[in-house]
Formats: structure tokens, C-alpha cells, sequence
């Protein structure tokens, strides 16, 4: 096949995903959508390094503040590393976390959290390494993947959080292999101002190298 009937049918698979967006989704969310994509092995399994995705973004200069909702895949700036982070909402404000043996606390309540198989990564610095993957259930009912690389991880034992009242706590579902609200002096608790967005559709798949359309959400969304 010559590079030019290559590029043809990469335009026309283009062409396809941006008239599904349009009918899949409403006049906001396009005029608020924003490109990223992920340069690390944090989110998996859900987003995969070289994943491409758009978010709803919130216009904070117009007065807007994004409205929690525990699950939510999350862009934010994080103002300790100076730089944008993508991760799961897991607390909110006045509540108390704590990591025990790899579990999450909530109030003392565990996160349900059941083994569902092993997972092998297919790229990025991880490539060929395997993890279990269990199914996280909010107490919102809110379910959605997240791996374990080692049984004693560093972040599966901590002290408990208590999150102060304007702020979010965030956690990455590669869990083993994330810099998240865990670590306070490298991200910690997260104003609800510094959310830019909520991570809505992959677009491109790192692993798959190929333009995908599927959705970053719980898998229950």
C-alpha cells in the first residue's frame, strides 16, 4: 500500500471518531474539551503510556469550580511538582484516608476490592511486567481497575489523612507506582480549584498505536 493511501485512510479514521464525538457528545463538552496525553505508567490499566484522551474542562477564569464526584478521573495542577497530574478521586473534603496492606479507608470503611486476573503491561518503562489487577468499588458505587505490582508496596501501609475542607485526595490505580496524595510533600492534599478537568474519552491508544474511542471513566460510566 503507498504512503499516500496509508495517510487516506488514517484521515478518513479520523474523520469517523471526530462525527461520532460530535454525536456522542454535546455542544459544551466540544467547546470545553482539551487534548493530553500520558507520559507514565501511573494510571494503568486505564490509561496505558502514549494514551491520548480529552477532558471536560472546567472554566475557572469565568468563576467555575468543579463539583466533586468520588471516581472521577481527574487533570489537575499539582503547584509541588509544577507540572499538570492525571488521577482518580478517592476522598473528599473532612474525610480520613488510610492504605492498610494495599486496601483503601475510607472513615475507617475499606474500599471493596476484588482480584479479577493478572495483567501484563504492553509498553512503556514496564513493558512485559505482570501485576494484579483487582475491582475497586466505591462507597458512591463507582467501579473501576487498578493494579498491584508488589504485595508490601511502599504507599500500602500509611498514616491516615485527614482532608482538609477545599481539597481532594488523589490516588493513581497503578498503585504501587504512583506519586499521588500518599506522598504529601511531593502532591499531597489537592485544592478544588487546581482541577482543570475531567478526563473523558481516549482517542489514541499508546499500546495499540492506533486511534481508539473509548471512555477514561468507571467502568460502570
Amino acid at each position: 500500500m503507498s504512503k499516500k493511501a496509508k495517510m487516506s485512510i488514517i484521515l478518513l479514521f479520523f474523520a469517523v471518531v471526530v462525527v461520532l464525538f460530535l454525536a456522542e457528545i454535546s455542544g459544551s463538552y466540544l467547546h470545553r474539551a482539551k487534548h493530553y496525553n500520558i507520559p507514565a505508567s501511573s494510571m494503568l490499566p486505564t490509561l496505558e503510556v502514549g494514551d491520548q484522551f480529552l477532558i471536560k474542562k472546567v472554566f475557572s477564569v469565568f468563576g467555575e469550580k468543579y463539583s466533586p464526584n468520588r471516581g472521577d478521573v481527574l487533570v489537575f495542577w499539582n503547584d509541588k511538582a509544577g507540572a499538570d497530574y492525571v488521577k482518580r478521586l478517592i476522598g473528599l473534603p473532612g474525610e480520613r484516608i488510610q492504605v492498610r496492606m494495599g486496601e483503601v479507608f475510607i472513615n475507617d470503611v475499606p474500599i471493596e476490592r476484588v482480584w479479577k486476573d493478572d495483567f501484563v503491561v504492553g509498553n512503556g518503562s514496564l513493558t512485559g511486567e505482570t501485576m494484579k489487577r483487582f475491582i475497586e468499588t466505591l462507597p458512591n458505587g463507582r467501579q473501576y481497575q487498578v493494579l498491584e505490582y508488589v504485595e508490601d508496596g511502599q504507599l500500602d501501609n500509611t498514616q491516615e489523612y485527614v482532608v482538609p475542607e477545599g481539597h481532594l485526595f488523589f490516588m493513581g490505580d497503578n498503585r504501587d507506582n504512583s506519586i499521588d496524595s500518599r506522598v504529601l510533600s511531593a502532591t499531597g492534599f489537592v485544592p478544588i480549584e487546581s482541577v482543570k478537568g475531567v478526563a473523558k474519552h481516549i482517542y489514541y491508544s499508546g499500546s495499540e498505536k492506533s486511534f481508539v474511542w473509548r471512555l477514561v471513566g468507571p467502568i460502570d460510566d
